[in-house]
This record gives structure tokens, sequence and C-alpha cells, in this order.
């Protein structure tokens, strides 16, 4: 009897010490995802995926398709209450975000491109995900955070830039919060 008896301790023992462990484990997770995640270990990678010299490229190719269009005036950009954001279209605020960011039309300040950037993305804009990625693996206009970065090439990717999703491969298989937005348009 008592070498059952110790048997049975013994068994709820470890399963407590599991249970511990997991539980510790869980804890320990749950604060790096509580944490906004700096690009340390993948900035190689996200660095890599899409260079400055690629933003630059899509910023003037973009707007060389909007020629003919009206391109933004100085006015528009310094008094941007003029337009609401949900009033203003995607193409005024990628076209704001390039002025802030490149410096043409407007005074160079990345937290402003930034945020017009992210306006455009967040509405559906496949170029400027690709840039709000570029901007938060750099830290460009924002604080560096490889998750948003992640996300963001994930969402450009699958919105049809073939090379982002190509170098992201796996990283995007596992992102379950991109299906909860509507997909880019290019």
């Amino acid at each position: 009897m008592t070498g059952s008896l110790v048997a049975g301790l013994t068994s709820i023992l470890r399963r407590l010490l599991r249970a511990a462990l997991c539980l510790s484990l869980l804890h320990g997770h749950q604060q790096t995802l509580a944490q906004p995640a700096s690009c340390a270990l993948e900035s190689g990678l996200l660095r890599s995926i899409v260079t400055r010299v690629d933003i630059e490229n899509a910023i003037a190719f973009r707007l060389s398709e909007q020629r003919s269009k009206r391109l933004p005036s100085d006015g528009d950009i310094a008094s941007p209450h003029a337009q609401t954001e949900r009033t203003m279209s995607n193409e005024m605020r990628f076209d704001i975000g390039a002025a802030y960011l490149t410096g043409k039309h407007a005074e160079k300040d990345s937290k402003r491109a930034f945020a017009s950037f992210l306006g455009a993305a967040e509405h559906g804009d496949v170029e400027a995900a690709m840039i709000v990625a570029y901007l938060y693996a750099t830290g460009t206009g924002t604080s560096a955070n490889c998750r948003e970065a992640v996300k963001w090439f994930c969402h450009a990717g699958d919105s049809g830039i073939e090379e982002i999703k190509y170098a992201m491969g796996t990283h995007c298989s596992f992102d379950l919060e991109r299906t909860a937005r509507p997909p880019l348009t290019r």
C-alpha cells in the first residue's frame, strides 16, 4: 500500500510541477506579447525586404502615374483640416505621406509621413502598406516595431506584391490578425 501511495503522490507532484512550468512559460509569453517588439532579432530580414531606394522608387512611380491627376499643393498639405480623414482619398493620403517623407511640396516630417501612409494602408492601399512596414522596421516616424512591420509586410505580400510575399515566406502563415482587416487594393 505505501508503495502505491508514494507512486500516486509522485505522479501528482509531477503533474503540479508540469502545470507550474506551463503557467510560467505562458506568463513569460504573455509579457513578451504585451511589450512592443523591437527589431533586434529580425532587423536584418525585415530591412532587407524593402530598402530606402525601393520606397523612393515606389513613391516616384506612383506619383508619375498620377501626373495627370492633381498633385497636392503646399496649401493642401499645410491645412489638412480642409478635408477630414474620412473624406480624404487614399491617393491624397499617399501623396501627403510622400510629400512629408521626401520633402517635396512640404517640409520633411517623418511622423506626419508615417501617419498619412498608415491612414492610406488602413484604407486598403497596398503600396502604403509596404511603406508603413518599412517605416516600422526602420523606426522612421514611429518607434521600431517588428510585429507591426511583419503584419504590414504580410498585408502587402498577400495583396499582390509578390516579392514581399516570397521574401516573408512562412512569417505570414501564422498571422491570425490580418484576416480581420479588409484586403488591400493595388
